[in-house]
């Protein structure tokens, strides 16, 4: 079972994917904490990596094969609603630079 400590950086979801079952070593649909719906081993995976192949863990042969479960989703660009802003200072490019300098040497 996946732990976490600030309930604010996570939200509920009933978005279809967390419904959805993945075989070992087709590629991850989203970023995020995977476990196996068998016999509850966790592990992370990136999207479009792979998931871990059919030998990343063993549980009892009566169990059924490996099937993993998105259970938490991550979000590397901002959530909805989310907006970034740059508090940067453009960089000049070295010509117009220069071309400021010479400038004001001739004046």
């Amino acid at each position: 079972m996946a732990f976490y400590k600030y309930a604010q950086y996570l939200h509920d979801s009933d978005n279809a994917t967390f419904d959805r079952i993945h075989s070992p070593e087709t590629a991850t649909p989203n970023s995020g904490i995977y476990r196996c719906a068998v016999c509850g081993a966790e592990i992370i995976s990136e999207k479009p990596k792979p998931l871990p192949s059919k030998d990343h863990h063993v549980h009892a042969e009566e169990l059924g094969p490996i099937q993993w479960r998105l259970i938490v989703m991550t979000q590397s660009h901002g959530g909805l609603g989310v907006t970034v802003e740059s508090r940067s200072i453009p960089s000049r490019s070295p010509g117009r630079e220069l071309a400021l300098e010479i400038g004001d040497d001739v004046s």
